[in-house]
């Protein structure tokens, strides 16, 4: 079960309990393997180990406080308290508004900011590294990716310069990249790339997701939480962590995995692309704390 196999799927042998059980063993892997199913057997990726901890260390709660965030040439912020704030905190806040003096960092997921029923969210995570909680976030689909670029920076700044990752992936990721570039925000985690055909490693700004990384990504995020590393807060977050899954082998989310498709074949614009940007979001928030540790190994 902790590895995401369906065990009232139907009858099973104690030999197939044993191959399933076996240290490299996944639903994926059983299912071309003994199932002799090759379209790819779909799994979610966080599996009940997963939602166990979650449940059994009882962190997830609504915010404490709810704020609103302005911010002048300079991205000095103005943090107040409102109902509708788009800011979550699951943090104290002094009498001046200002946060713990701990060690954060902040992850982000980008999108276009242009608005609609199928625009992903653009999504700010922050966690508290020195005590190893998610303590905030931010959500928003009609924001663009320079002006969200220096609302993350902006919170960054009242967090005491806290350090910033992002998904840097697509055109949302390189305008975001551009932005903290151009507002030479210095506390940024950097990700090594093949560059020229693999001959040598370069250092980019932010996290490249694709094959070979997304995986790490989930499976790192995951350990941290099982491990009580990360106390996850967010009820939203933890609702979209049910929507991902293993199709062929690939991370995907349900919506883009079912996505509708125009009448040529071909994807719509923007059509089944709202994913869980969350998730993404906290992940390499993970991937910022494991490369400057504190609380999570």
């Amino acid at each position: 079960r902790r590895k995401g196999f369906r065990l009232e799927k139907g009858l099973r042998s104690e030999w197939y309990d044993k191959e399933c059980d076996r240290p490299d063993a996944n639903p994926y892997n059983i299912a071309q393997e003994l199932d002799r199913d090759y379209g790819g057997s779909m799994y979610k990726i966080f599996g009940e180990e997963f939602f166990g901890a979650i449940a059994g260390a009882g962190t997830v709660r609504q915010p404490l406080c709810r704020a609103d965030v302005t911010y002048d040439d300079e991205l000095k912020a103005t943090v107040s308290k409102s109902h509708n704030g788009q800011l979550l905190l699951w943090m104290s806040l002094d009498v001046k508004n200002r946060p713990p003096d701990h060690t954060y960092v902040i992850g982000c997921d980008i999108c276009t900011g242009l608005g609609g029923a199928y625009t992903s969210n653009s999504v700010m995570e922050i966690i508290d590294v020195t005590i190893g909680e998610q303590v905030g976030e931010m959500a928003v689909n009609t924001m663009k990716p320079d002006d969200f670029a220096d609302y993350c920076m902006a919170v960054g700044k009242w967090l005491g310069g806290a350090y910033l990752n992002w998904e840097r992936n697509g055109g949302p990721g390189s305008e975001f990249t551009k932005q903290v570039l151009n507002r030479r925000y210095t506390n940024v985690f950097f990700s090594s790339r093949m560059f020229e055909r693999g001959k040598h490693k370069i250092k980019v700004p932010g996290w490249y997701s694709e094959d070979k990384s997304k995986p790490v990504m989930f499976a790192e995020f995951k350990q941290a939480v099982v491990s009580g590393a990360l106390r996850i807060r967010s009820d939203l977050l933890v609702k979209e962590c049910h929507q991902y899954i293993n199709v062929g082998g690939r991370i995907v989310h349900i919506a883009v995995a079912r996505r509708a498709k125009d009448k040529d074949g071909k994807d719509g614009p923007d059509q089944g692309q709202a994913h869980g940007d969350r998730v993404i979001a906290l992940g390499v928030a993970v991937q910022a704390v494991r490369d400057r540790p504190i609380n999570i190994d």
